[in-house]
């Protein structure tokens, strides 16, 4: 196979980057070694989840608790390119009287998977674009909104998840979600 055919074939599917690649290599041989690692660790070792099923370990109740403070996150599948979820949060000291809510959307599109959030507060949801995608760490950023702008989904196991809600400086909270496989305990 010449070194041509197999710029070609490894640059199949590759991000616009790899593309260029057979000409760069053509007019400049001694960059070879180099740029084909660039393109082979962009290939193998990206850091961009091509579909929702990456982030499935997300799907299922959980509940964060935290001296008188509770809130309840949800995701369940409703399509190979959606996930639908609710996020509840309870007075504090009370676990029955609800503060606010919000309606939750993971969507895969054509530039993205994207977080979209929707406060019952805000008329129109806000939505992060999913930018880090690895080891079970789940990046979403939207620099141009107030608060949040980076929301950061660690998945510790199977049954605990940590989310961080900062600013780009690192202002915020965390929630240590739990799996809860019975909806009504609280």
């Amino acid at each position: 196979m010449t070194l041509l055919k197999m710029m070609v074939k490894l640059v199949t599917g590759a991000n616009m980057v790899c593309f260029f690649l057979p000409k760069i290599i053509i007019n400049k041989a001694p960059v070879l070694t180099g740029l084909l690692l660039l393109c082979a660790s962009t290939l193998s070792f990206g850091n961009e989840c091509q579909s929702l099923r990456q982030l499935s370990p997300l799907l299922g109740f959980w509940q964060h608790h935290q001296n008188e403070q509770m809130v309840n996150e949800s995701w369940q599948q409703v399509s190979e390119n959606t996930y639908e979820g609710a996020g509840v949060f309870f007075v504090k000291g009370t676990f029955d009287k609800v503060q606010s809510t919000e309606s939750l959307r993971l969507v895969k599109m054509l530039d993205g998977i994207f977080y979209l959030a929707k406060p019952k507060s805000n008329a129109l949801p806000v939505a992060f674009k999913l930018m880090t995608c690895e080891k079970k760490r789940f990046v979403f950023i939207n620099e141009q909104h107030d608060f949040p702008q980076k929301i950061v989904y660690q998945v510790k196991s199977r049954d605990e998840i940590l989310v961080d809600v900062r600013t780009m400086s690192g202002q915020g909270f965390s929630l240590n979600f739990k799996r809860n496989v019975n909806i009504n305990n609280r």
